[in-house]
């Protein structure tokens, strides 16, 4: 949920060794390539790979995309976050009211996991 501008800063900032930006680079060594193949679709995965190992890529370029896709990923959901921090009355009314249910369908599980085990009690079984 960090700030798109701190966390372009973080990614930007990611350790990578010192070849050039013609040298070929193992993507399996990468600490950037590491995070972006989480981030890309297998096309675009295989245009990184034959950039990577052909050369004339640097990290920078590949550190700038992680930054977008980064940022398409995560910025949705920082921007709910950040609307339901307005809002802590109405998140404290979907929790409690969510435990309510969820206390529910336990008591029903575990007296199912008692009575499985031998364990239920006389009239325990409800249903």
């Amino acid at each position: 949920f960090e700030a798109p501008k701190s966390a372009r800063k973080k990614i930007m900032a990611i350790k990578t060794d010192s070849k050039t930006v013609e040298e070929p680079k193992d993507p399996s060594t990468c600490n950037v390539w590491a995070l972006l193949r989480h981030f890309v679709n297998h096309a675009e995965l295989g245009e990184w790979i034959d950039k990577y190992k052909k050369g004339g890529v640097g990290y920078g370029e590949v550190k700038k995309r992680l930054a977008v896709r980064f940022e398409e990923q995560f910025g949705p959901a920082r921007e709910r976050r950040a609307a339901l921090s307005d809002r802590p009355d109405d998140v404290e009314d979907v929790l409690a009211s969510s435990a309510v249910k969820a206390r529910a369908v336990a008591v029903e599980v575990m007296d199912d996991v008692r009575h499985a085990c031998g364990l239920a009690t006389m009239g325990a079984r409800h249903r």
